[in-house]
């Protein structure tokens, strides 16, 4: 079995105390928030390494894109 759960962990302990053998996951909504989140990150990563390092980044991305692998 899986459930679907809010991320805080009052409800993952009741989920392991009252089901212990699922499967937890995050729901939908705390999915895409901790995804937004983290491409919000990425972008600042990159943002913050292209003005200290004087590169950009499109013209990186579009090189890589045309490496064969």
């Amino acid at each position: 079995e899986i459930v679907s759960r809010d991320g805080a962990q009052i409800y993952a302990h009741a989920v392991k105390k009252s089901h212990p053998n699922v499967i937890q996951v995050n729901d939908r909504f705390h999915l895409i928030k901790g995804l937004s989140h983290f491409l919000s990150n990425v972008h600042m990563l990159l943002l913050h390494a292209s003005m200290l390092f004087d590169f950009n980044i499109f013209d990186a991305l579009i090189e890589l894109s045309c490496v064969d692998v």
